[in-house]
């Protein structure tokens, strides 16, 4: 099963990457095996999310905008570098507010 395959077996659909917004490269591959991504946030069909999880954002919606980042994430990688198939591991980063303690379950989509 590819790496699409499993995406939407889970009920998610890829969206088109997000346009560019700025003077960042989306996507930049080092040495073939290292890509940085920048630029993606969680705004996916006119539906977007703003705010520090924990202080202005609940739970639920902070979960939702991981899921939309991941997505658009994705879409960026298969626009350029081909496949997502290329993808080994990744890091995980979210902004939440100091006094949050649910960073664990808000990293594991």
């Amino acid at each position: 099963m590819t790496i699409e395959q499993r995406i939407t077996e889970l009920g998610y659909t890829l969206p088109e990457a997000p346009p560019k917004g700025g003077t960042y490269v989306p996507c930049k591959e080092f040495a073939g095996n290292l890509a940085y991504l920048s630029g993606c946030g969680p705004a996916i069909g006119g539906e977007n999310f703003t705010g520090k999880l924990g202080a202005d954002v609940s739970f639920e919606d902070g979960r939702k905008a991981a899921e939309n980042c991941v997505l658009n994430l994705l879409a960026v990688i298969k626009k350029n570098l081909g496949s997502l198939e290329r993808v080994k591991s990744n890091c995980k980063q979210a902004e939440v507010w100091p006094n949050f303690c649910r960073s664990g379950a808000a990293h594991s989509y």
